[in-house]
């Protein structure tokens, strides 16, 4: 690196601090939202997956005749493909209770949500709780002990529900204990969330290893769910194109009234011997040092930024995709040096004579 090269280098660094600062937080500002934007969008699918999931599965998987699904073809269910997101396994059945018969629901306790509950979810298999439309009919509340027929042991009311769906007209139970009430020790259905652009292939998937399996798709969940995920992602899109765009202008406008003020400066580089070339490398490093000072500090902010939102939103912290921090510091250097290359490209036509006798 030439000698005059580092000099002005260095001392339009020390002496423009407040130039410096200001490009280098245009940068940082672009870097933030787009980071944070990148970070949200990359993982808003799994996110969102995971609440849609709460309002049931997208995929039906049952026996052709009828019998119950044995638990080991229930866990080969589960693993058939990769795109299946999520996976739970439902028993039903009947008993009477109170002399009343009514329909008995098997499920995993952990899947026991989405509803309002008076009470406390069942844990053991000993518990159930009674849908809000049975209340009245089967006469119970939370803590009373009940009895099905022909079956000895005493089951507690663990909770009252409401899901404001047909499954208010059934008593809830864990899997475990369902199966020990009924006498079957398989599952009825299998419930798939899958993601929603491979449905079909994973449904073929099961129909050609059991064939014997029936596959229902619920379309109107899976288009739902699709259609939210590709809005919600070409709008974090489009805002992102605005904030590129803003930046670029601001940074543009910062670095075409900086070349301006040193025009003088481009004038005495030329009369001592730099070449165009070496005058926009300058220019170009200065920028790049502005870029890369404000990617860095809108890295670390954008990143806080995204988690903050999602842990807001979901409740949770949401993963770093790995190209988000490298895509993010070329990106702040790229705006950076692209903003400066349009004023010293201009500055590049002046005569040095004229700009030092200040024409």
């Amino acid at each position: 690196m030439n000698s005059w090269f580092r000099y002005f280098l260095g001392r339009s660094l020390m002496q423009r601090r407040g130039r410096f600062v200001l490009s280098a937080a245009a940068v940082a500002l672009a870097v933030t939202l787009v980071t944070a934007l990148g970070v949200i969008s990359l993982g808003v699918r799994g996110k969102l997956g995971a609440e849609l999931r709460q309002y049931g599965a997208n995929m039906i998987v049952a026996r052709q005749d009828g019998l119950p699904i044995d638990p080991d073809l229930a866990d080969g269910i589960r693993s058939i493909s990769p795109a299946v997101k999520d996976a739970t396994a439902q028993l039903y059945g009947a008993a009477v209770i109170n002399g009343r018969s009514v329909e008995i629901i098997g499920m995993e306790p952990v899947r026991m949500t989405g509803c309002r509950l008076e009470g406390i979810a069942p844990s053991g298999e000993n518990d159930l709780m009674v849908g809000a439309n049975l209340r009245g009919v089967l006469k119970v509340c939370p803590g009373d002990r009940v009895r099905f027929a022909g079956h000895p042991a005493e089951h507690r009311v663990s909770a009252l529900f409401e899901k404001g769906s047909d499954e208010d007209n059934a008593v809830v139970m864990t899997i475990e204990g369902a199966r020990r009430l009924l006498g079957i020790a398989g599952s009825s259905v299998v419930l798939l969330n899958t993601d929603t652009a491979r449905l079909t292939q994973v449904s073929d998937l099961i129909h050609a290893r059991w064939p014997s399996l029936e596959v229902r798709t619920l379309r109107q969940v899976a288009v739902a769910e699709e259609r939210i995920l590709e809005k919600i992602q070409l709008l974090m899109l489009l805002v992102t194109a605005v904030v590129l765009f803003s930046a670029a202008v601001a940074l543009m406008s910062t670095m075409t009234a900086t070349v301006i003020e040193r025009m003088e400066e481009i004038g005495l580089m030329k009369a001592i011997g730099a070449t165009p070339a070496d005058i926009r490398r300058f220019f170009m490093s200065e920028a790049a040092f502005a870029g890369l000072a404000g990617s860095v500090g809108g890295c670390i902010a954008g990143i806080l930024a995204a988690e903050a939102v999602s842990l807001a939103a979901f409740g949770s912290f949401v993963s770093v995709h790995v190209l988000v921090l490298p895509g993010s510091l070329l990106l702040g250097v790229g705006i950076a040096v692209l903003a400066t290359a349009l004023p010293v490209r201009d500055a590049m036509k002046t005569v040095p004579a004229q700009i030092l006798r200040g024409e």
